[in-house]
């Protein structure tokens, strides 16, 4: 600030300017306008434009006059048509009339309909589910785009489902356009194109980007309105989508007014020549995908498209279609919960050997998703709530809340009786089951406290898997115990997943011992209910495979299986060199573990070809997990600087300060950012700094 406006405070502005808002606003006496800013302990600036010499002389001049600024009395509130007494309903003819829309195609299409509102006629637009069940309506009650509301409440979900042009339609074989409220989703439909609508530049939610409508899409085009609202809705409906495409309508604000600029365009006239809109959005479409492939770095993996049917073989296969219809998650979501459980049930009755290790049907399970997006947690719930009835008492041996390798011993040995005395002939405690389920509801935590000095629970889970006896040397007593396997069940979303997972827990093994398994939402249960579940079936057969296992001692392939095993070991053991490839290392033991618990299952005494071919698929779909989730990048420092950049451009110093807290040089970073630009993954750009403007880095996604 300049020094002549030192010595002028804000108690000085207070007294000569009037409050026009808050205690740090006042009214400026350059331009009238409430919009003087007080801030620090002297400084004022006018947002308005007003320089602040001059707003400062004139304040001094005004104090030395006794002149006083007199706030402007606030501006009534303009009412909505429906609020004033003029109102007199809004009819879907009328609305029609204002679109230039056909009456009978938007009843046909989106069910719109007129209904009472405080004894007038409005346009009622009904919000469906994917099974057509209305969940809400949206009144229109004038021609005000902003008056409207929801009757009985918001149903959150996206405008336009039950559109019968939605049906049958083909995997990757269509667009879809996703419109900012219900007007240009009417428009887009009418000229045949597929579209839904999201009530409000607000309204969309990211688990709207896994409704099958969207993720069977071929390509998704965000519609951009142009104006403050259209690109804050196009931004947020990108964070989530990040490879759809932004269509924006040149010299138009948005497709109604682009409808309404060409509605009178005779085809009559020249019978060969394309309809002018219809030109328009092509034109758009043209211009959103170039824009894309100019800024797009090399695509990533893809999504998971879902697990084999092989997977669901058997009573496993029966399971998870009995919780289905009552979960919100996805298939695969439930089958790894399933897995997890039945291997704890089968105990160490059956076991398969190759050379000298002994594999028993336990596995480490992690689901990876979406935050609570993706309802983990419920579907573990869910699951154990039909394993207890199986086995009563299952849920009281089940270990939660790890943080140490000597309370995960601790918590596996048996506690004797108050009263025995000490077996001084007994090496070792007995476990408190042959075999234990962990369910691990946060991941990432378990990931944090592991990386703490002298923390032991990444060797002992690691001891555990490879069946060896568990021990950690601690000040009194070591705590050591064996024949006892774990089976977990863990849950994590994906940023979490690449924040936390460092560079050593992939090297070291402990990662690759659990089989990773992206997970979704693909439905909404606002009221999700199991009491009507027939579970007597699939409790039948798994009490019968239980019996059937009994002292099974070691299974063995068939010949037939033999001879498809031998192939697939070529294709299980052969792996690249990336960190990412370190994940997928132990392939042939997931797998041997995966097909002897189909057995199980099944009540068989051997492996049979579907067994195998169930445990393969739920490998392939792992795999494909594991490289959606992170990729093929050889270097995890790559991460570490995209995921910070996400948040905004940084300049090369910045990167060395905030990413790797000045431990690295400022030429091995410029190298790694180097790299990053050769793989297409960030840009050079300008950052404009308070005083200056300087070179910075840029994700090819990040909007200024």
């Amino acid at each position: 600030m300049a020094n002549n406006f030192k010595r002028l405070n804000h108690d000085d502005v207070r007294r000569v300017c009037g409050a026009s808002g808050s205690e740090k606003e006042m009214t400026c006496p350059c331009c009238g306008h409430g919009h003087l800013q007080l801030f620090g302990s002297d400084d004022i600036k006018c947002q308005n434009g007003c320089a602040t010499e001059t707003v400062v002389e004139e304040i001094r001049r005004r104090m030395g006059t006794g002149e006083f600024v007199i706030a402007a009395p606030p501006k009534p509130k303009k009412l909505k048509p429906s609020q004033q007494e003029t109102w007199q309903g809004f009819t879907l003819a009328e609305y029609c009339k204002l679109k230039g829309l056909d009456t009978r195609l938007l009843q046909y299409l989106f069910d719109a309909r007129e209904v009472s509102y405080r004894g007038k006629t409005v346009v009622g637009w009904p919000y469906h589910d994917e099974a057509g069940k209305i969940l809400g309506t949206k009144l229109r009650l004038s021609a005000d785009s902003h008056d409207t509301l929801f009757s009985p409440a918001d149903p959150h979900t996206p405008y336009g489902l039950s559109n019968p042009h939605l049906k049958g339609l083909v995997l990757k074989k269509y667009d879809l356009f996703i419109t900012e409220g219900e007007s240009d989703c009417h428009t887009l439909a009418s000229y045949g194109y597929v579209a839904i609508g999201i009530s409000g530049s607000e309204g969309w939610l990211p688990e709207y980007a896994d409704f099958p409508i969207i993720e069977r899409a071929r390509r998704v085009f965000v519609c951009e309105d142009q104006d403050a609202s259209g690109k804050s809705f196009v931004n947020k409906v990108l964070r989530t989508l990040p490879q759809a495409f932004r269509l924006k309508m040149e010299s138009v604000k948005d497709i109604s007014e682009l409808h309404l600029k060409y509605m009178d365009w005779d085809a009559e006239e020249d019978p060969f020549t394309q309809h002018p809109f219809v030109q328009c959005i092509d034109i758009a479409i043209q211009a959103a995908t170039l824009e894309k492939a100019m800024r797009q770095p090399k695509p990533p993996k893809p999504r998971p498209t879902g697990m084999a049917a092989e997977a669901f073989h058997g009573v496993a296969g029966e399971f998870v279609k009995l919780l289905e219809p009552v979960l919100e998650t996805d298939r695969a979501s439930i089958l790894s919960n399933v897995l997890a459980c039945a291997g704890v049930l089968f105990q160490r009755e059956a076991h398969y050997k190759v050379t000298a290790d002994t594999h028993y049907p336990a596995d480490y399970f992690l689901t990876v998703g979406n935050s609570a997006i993706s309802r983990k947690g419920t579907t573990t719930n869910a699951v154990l709530d039909v394993i207890e009835r199986v086995q009563p008492g299952f849920k009281e041996n089940i270990l939660h809340g790890l943080s140490t390798g000597q309370g995960l011993i601790a918590a596996l040995i048996k506690k004797k009786p108050e009263g025995d005395e000490d077996d001084e002939k007994e090496t070792l405690p007995e476990p408190i089951a042959p075999s234990v389920l962990v369910e691990i509801s946060e991941f990432a935590e378990l990931l944090a406290v592991m990386k703490r000095e002298e923390n032991t629970l990444s060797a002992v889970m690691r001891d555990a898997w490879d069946g060896k006896p568990m021990g950690v040397l601690t000040r009194k007593d070591p705590l050591k115990v064996r024949n006892v396997s774990l089976s977990t069940i863990a849950h994590i979303t994906r940023k979490e997943l690449l924040d936390r997972l460092t560079s050593t827990d992939r090297a070291n093994g402990f990662a690759n011992r659990f089989l990773f398994i992206w997970t979704q939402r693909v439905k909404l249960l606002p009221k999700g209910d199991m009491g009507n579940l027939d579970c007597n079936a699939v409790v039948a057969k798994l009490h019968a495979a239980l019996e059937a296992a009994r002292g099974a001692g070691a299974l063995k392939r068939n010949a037939e299986t033999e001879k498809i095993w031998a192939e697939e070991y070529k294709r299980l053991t052969t792996r690249g060199e990336t960190m990412t490839d370190a994940l997928l290392s132990r392939a042939e033991a997931h797998v041997v573990r995966l097909s002897l618990l189909y057995a199980l299952l099944d009540g068989a005494r051997e492996i049979r070809k579907e067994h195998l071919y169930a445990a393969l698929a739920v490998w392939d779909y792992s795999e494909e997990s594991v490289r959606y989730v992170f990729g093929d990048a050889a270097d995890p420092d790559y991460t570490k600087i995209l995921r910070k950049l996400e948040d905004g451009p940084l300049t090369t110093g910045e990167i060395r300060r905030v990413v790797f807290g000045d431990h690295k040089s400022s030429e091995w970073v410029s190298e790694k950012l180097d790299e990053l630009r050769g793989l297409r993954k960030v840009r050079i750009g300008e950052k404009q700094l308070k005083t200056k403007t300087v070179d910075a880095w840029f994700t090819l996604e990040y909007q200024q």
